[in-house]
């Protein structure tokens, strides 16, 4: 069976976190990475945390010509930029093409680390589950 969000929170949620401290729990629950909690809550929100692209530092440290070239050979191209016939994507990768003073990009080697907010119920004095607080990961 699954383990439940009680089971997981009390050994890996904020209250792990007041009772001894959230490294500590951190590294205690990292042994259940890849396991799977079943939980009920409401989606917050998402965004990015972080976006790492070792091709394009490696690139950023090249003479302009060379790392100009190497975008184009393993990267993708900025679309051609014909005002007359462009897609609201396309006139914002032309804005882009602009500012880079690049004809092509890497951004597909780039790697994406998210943060998800969730709102979890709780169980509240009377044992109704009104309350809701949140949670990251």
């Amino acid at each position: 069976a699954l383990p439940i969000w009680q089971q997981y929170g009390f050994l890996c949620g904020p209250r792990a976190w007041k009772e001894t401290n959230m490294a500590r729990a951190q590294i205690l629950c990292s042994h259940l990475e890849g396991h799977r909690v079943t939980w009920t809550g409401r989606f917050k929100y998402v965004r990015i945390t972080e976006i790492e692209n070792s091709a394009e530092s490696a690139l950023n440290i090249l003479p302009y010509v060379i790392g100009d070239w190497l975008r184009c050979v393993y990267g993708e191209v900025y679309p051609a930029c014909d005002p007359q016939n462009v897609t609201l994507e396309e006139e914002e990768l032309c804005r882009l093409k602009f500012l880079t003073k690049h004809d092509c990009h890497i951004k597909n080697f780039d790697r994406y680390k998210f943060e998800i907010s969730v709102g979890m119920p709780l169980n509240g004095a009377n044992g109704n589950k009104s309350i809701e607080e949140d949670r990251k990961s």
